[in-house]
Order: C-alpha cells, then sequence, then structure tokens
C-alpha cells in the first residue's frame, strides 16, 4: 500500500479529530498532567474543540493538517496538525492568551504561570522583529511521531516563512513518543 503524507487547511469539521491529536499526544506529559490532570476528559476535549473554533476565526493564524493518504483505499486520515500566526508587533488585536475560563479543574496558577512565560517570550520576539511568523502548536497523533508529518506542516511553514521574507519562532516541548 502506498501512503502519502499531504499538508491541507484544517476545516471545522476536523477540528473534534484535532483535538484528540491534542490530548492524545500530551497524554503523558508531566506538564499537562499538572495543568490538565484533574479537568474531566471529554470536558476538556470541548473546551480545545471550542478554543480550536475561535483560533481558527482570527484572521491572523493558519491552522494546518497532515494528512496520511492511502492511494490504494482512497482512505485519508488525520495524523498531525500546527496552528501559527502571522504575528505583527503593532496589531494590538492579535492576542496568544485565551480570555475563556478554562476547564474544571484546571490549576490556574500553572496555567497562568506557563502561559505568562510564553506570552513573555512573545513580547521579547516583537521587540526584535516587528513582523513575523509563529509557530503555537504543531503536534502529530502518537502513533504518526517520527513519520514525517510534523515535518511536513513545518516545512509548509517554513516555506511561507521565507517566501515572506520573515523569521519563525516555535515553542517546544521536550518529550516526544518516540
Amino acid at each position: 500500500m502506498t501512503t502519502t503524507t499531504v499538508v491541507l487547511p484544517l476545516e471545522k469539521a476536523d477540528y473534534p479529530t484535532a483535538a484528540q491529536i491534542q490530548h492524545d499526544a500530551f497524554a503523558d506529559d508531566p506538564i499537562s498532567a499538572l495543568v490538565w490532570g484533574e479537568t474531566d476528559p471529554v470536558q476538556g476535549l470541548q473546551n480545545q474543540i471550542d478554543r480550536l473554533n475561535k483560533i481558527g476565526a482570527e484572521p491572523w493564524r493558519t491552522l494546518r493538517k497532515a494528512v496520511r493518504r492511502r492511494t490504494e483505499n482512497g482512505d485519508d486520515e488525520i495524523v498531525a496538525i500546527s496552528i501559527s500566526g502571522l504575528i505583527d508587533a503593532k496589531d494590538q488585536t492579535q492576542k496568544m492568551r485565551d480570555d475563556e475560563p478554562p476547564a474544571p479543574g484546571t490549576n490556574v496558577e500553572l496555567l497562568n504561570e506557563f502561559y505568562g512565560m510564553l506570552g513573555g517570550l512573545m513580547e521579547q520576539f516583537k521587540k526584535r522583529d516587528p513582523k513575523f511568523y509563529h509557530l503555537t502548536v504543531l503536534v502529530a497523533s502518537p502513533k504518526a511521531q517520527r513519520t514525517g508529518a510534523g515535518s511536513a506542516l513545518l516545512r509548509k511553514l517554513v516555506e511561507e516563512a521565507d517566501a515572506a521574507d520573515l523569521p519563525c519562532y516555535l515553542e517546544s516541548s521536550d518529550r516526544t513518543h518516540a
């Protein structure tokens, strides 16, 4: 069976799958466990779907999916997603932090500390580069990690940044399912 990976826009109908991929990919992450470990999994997934709906409506954001396409039977499977943005330091409407209340059971103190640190980094980037691309989320399902799906999404963003002659920054966690 021939399998290829293609990068496509993430559509609203894909948001439940995208939320599940994020959940699965970070299930063993110690920071995620500390921040969201006490939340109801169903409510947590719904909150993530709601967040994707909000992010997907922001014109400066780009949501993509890596799809594993099996050519013999025509089955497509979303195996990775990315969320990026073209950041303009002069645009005060661009917000990285969601104002919606977190799911019940979220450790709000740790959440604020973690995202506060990331917000500080973003402000440093804005001082250095008035316009840049920022990769906020790049996540592959555990079964698709190390298959090139995440790399395909990253390449697409880097090509876009190179074409615009703009720098690109990303956030990274230390763990993957290897």
